[in-house]
């Protein structure tokens, strides 16, 4: 497997055939963390908007937010939302996370400190979502997550589209209820005919946190000696079948 996430395979098949699935974790992990940076960047300061203005001969104002000492809730502390962790410390931010299978001790050693799901949407100025996609987190943001959510706070996906219902954040954000959006990931992709497009409030990317030249060449030889290791009859790294 080309890449880390396996939800796109159907592993009882492979199973079944004796076929062997592999993954690549720890390859793109910064890659992605840098995006989700990135879109707080660009959504809490309006720069794909200013952008586009200035292009069209417009120059404007605009009264945007910082990062500098704000509030960071990550969802799920996986080696992503650490390499964010990281990364906002330099932005002198408060970090806490929700993840139920997170020690509290390797939390406290990248400076964060876990709480409740609800806890960490309520209180955050930026929240972040590191969450793989299953029956348990399938649309763990809709109606009642936004309401909980501070009326200043931005919402980042870098994760799975899944996890958030979008039609609940359409009318969050065009309501006021959250701030703004950075979003990486989407249900249906790539991305068509959504109303999310319309807004000003949101920064859209084409499912592409993986995608830089470090990342993919660490995947390539990663898939590639998995590849190898099998056809020698040796056992893979990182198996999942």
């Amino acid at each position: 497997m080309y890449g880390v996430g396996v939800n796109h395979i159907d592993l009882d098949a492979a199973r079944k055939k004796g076929v062997v699935v592999t993954n690549c974790p720890g390859s793109n992990d910064q890659a992605v963390a840098d995006l989700a940076m990135g879109l707080m960047l660009a959504v809490a300061r309006s720069i794909p908007q200013i952008d586009r203005d200035i292009r069209a001969g417009y120059w404007k104002k605009y009264l945007g937010g910082e990062l500098w000492q704000k509030k960071l809730g990550l969802i799920g502390f996986g080696n992503i939302a650490k390499g964010v962790a990281h990364r906002a410390k330099g932005f002198a931010m408060e970090i806490s996370a929700y993840d139920p299978y997170a020690a509290v001790e390797v939390a406290e050693a990248h400076g964060v400190s876990l709480h409740s799901f609800d806890e960490v949407i309520a209180n955050s100025d930026f929240v972040s979502l590191h969450a793989p996609l299953t029956d348990e987190t399938k649309w763990m943001f809709s109606i009642e997550q936004f309401k909980m959510m501070k009326p200043t706070a931005y919402l980042i996906n870098t994760a799975r589209g899944g996890l958030v219902d979008e039609q609940a954040l359409y009318a969050a954000l065009s309501c006021g209820e959250i701030a703004g959006a950075g979003l990486d990931v989407f249900v249906e992709e790539p991305l068509e005919d959504s109303r999310l497009a319309e807004l000003g409030n949101v920064v859209l990317t084409a499912h592409t946190g993986t995608h830089t030249k470090e990342a993919i060449e660490r995947m390539g030889i990663m898939a590639v000696e998995n590849v190898l290791r099998v056809l020698r009859g040796e056992t893979p790294h990182n198996r999942i079948v």
